[in-house]
């Protein structure tokens, strides 16, 4: 037996007389539970029954719709079963019967367009909606539709008119702001692009109703050139994430991310970087080339922040060399000196040492085995002559010191002999009578 298809109210578990604020906190709690990228077919139910309830003229051709004839009403619930089950060309046939004899039903012909869609029809499914947005221009979700049927068609021009008409009845609709970014963007037109961005920022920066595709447009067009509004964007990104409230699919989130790290790593944005780390920890499925550039770009910026708490340029040179990975002869003969140095300079390098395997335990472990053995007392000694004897065999001085200060070489002890010497052809001291190199010196 089929389930029958949910009604609107009871798709956000809410009565028929709640008001608009139970509707819109019912869609919020729900979205956090059914999130797009994981309930895609869910998300669109909530967001459907949302749209339809939360807008009193739509509420109220919905309800007018519960009420239909009884041959009528069936039809639309078999028509909204068929689409559930992604039986579209049926559903598309049933809605297509019902509008032949209620053609005023707008209700009814926005289910035919969206079926048309799923049904991959979209030059039909164009042509409903241009017909909707004839019969109710006031309606925003009806400008949308057509706006981005228009783009994907790539009429541009059309598109951008459409959607300019949508932020009049709805400024406050970030897809809107979005969808007309993107159609002045393959048009090519840069600087209109940077002033939508900034004019939409000024709508939204500290309204709740932004989403994530519009901060993360923003800031790839224009973060770069203002930081305080790349910031705030990135900010708005981690909280929109944090509340579950994300628009796209993972996929684009992914990509959008992707572009971001590369451009903050690209501009060395170093105060944009906390915010990218952060919005990669709430985006677990990244991509693994992703996953190493975020990896590689934290160990630089730790690099070249060292200086700045108070640690000794050695450490520096070290990781730079082990960052970039340097294995010819100058980088070994010049890691032999740094190490050199730091063992000898037990005194004020050793402390430096404990701090940054506490503060930085990421760099510490790129030479990690080294660093323990010059912590440790034993075998100092051993590690010193060990880099001095392959830095005098290469005529280099050690680091720390130059040509008139570097330190003299060892001296080499005469040895004498305690005995006299003895002749070959002396008598051997044995005293067998023969010459010795006959007898014992043989």
């Amino acid at each position: 037996m089929k389930t029958p298809a949910k009604s609107y109210y009871e798709t956000l578990e809410i009565d028929k007389t709640a008001d608009k604020q139970q509707i819109k906190r019912a869609y919020f709690t729900l979205v956090r539970r059914y999130q797009p990228d994981r309930f895609p077919e869910e998300f669109k139910e909530l967001r459907a029954a949302y749209e339809t309830l939360f807008d009193e003229k739509k509420r109220a051709e919905y309800d007018e719709i519960g009420a239909l004839p009884k041959l009528v009403a069936p039809l639309f619930h078999y028509a909204q079963q068929a689409y559930r089950l992604g039986r579209y060309d049926k559903s598309s046939e049933l809605y297509r019967k019902i509008l032949q004899t209620h053609p005023k039903l707008l209700k009814i012909r926005s289910e035919y367009a969206l079926s048309l869609l799923a049904e991959d029809k979209p030059g039909k499914a164009m042509e409903q909606w241009e017909i909707l947005c004839k019969e109710d221009p006031s309606n925003p979700s009806y400008a949308r539709e057509l706006a981005q049927s228009y783009e994907n068609r790539g009429w541009h021009r059309k598109a951008i008119t459409e959607y300019l008409r949508g932020i009049e009845l709805d400024r406050g609709c970030a897809q809107f702001w979005t969808g007309l970014i993107h159609c002045h963007e393959d048009a090519n037109d840069m600087g209109e692009v940077k002033r939508i961005c900034l004019e939409a920022f000024e709508i939204f920066k500290e309204n709740d109703m932004g989403t994530v595709s519009l901060y993360t447009v923003i800031f790839m067009s224009c973060g770069m050139d203002d930081r305080v509004v790349g910031k705030c964007c990135l900010q708005n990104v981690v909280r929109l994430i944090r509340q579950g409230r994300i628009d796209t699919p993972r996929s684009f989130a992914e990509y959008a991310l992707s572009g971001i790290i590369l451009m903050v790593t690209k501009a060395e944005a170093l105060e944009f970087f906390p915010l990218v780390l952060e919005i990669a920890e709430l985006t677990p499925q990244l991509d693994d080339r992703i996953k190493e550039i975020l990896a590689e770009t934290k160990l630089q910026l730790e690099i070249r922040g060292l200086a700045s708490e108070g640690f000794s340029d050695i450490f520096h040179d070290i990781f730079a060399i082990q960052v970039n990975e340097e294995n010819s002869k100058e980088a070994r003969l010049v890691m032999a000196a740094l190490e050199w140095t730091i063992l000898t300079e037990k005194a004020i390098l050793n402390p430096q040492l404990v701090r940054l395997k506490s503060k930085f335990p990421d760099l510490y472990e790129l030479h990690e085995t080294f660093f323990d053995e010059a912590l440790s007392t034993t075998n100092r000694e051993k590690l010193i002559q060990q880099r001095l004897k392959l830095l005098e065999k290469h005529h280099r001085v050690p680091c720390g010191f130059n040509e008139a200060e570097a330190p003299p070489p060892p001296k080499i002890e005469t040895v004498r002999r305690s005995e006299p010497k003895i002749g070959r052809n002396d008598p051997c001291p044995c005293g067998s009578g023969k010459k010795y190199k006959k007898c014992c010196g043989r």
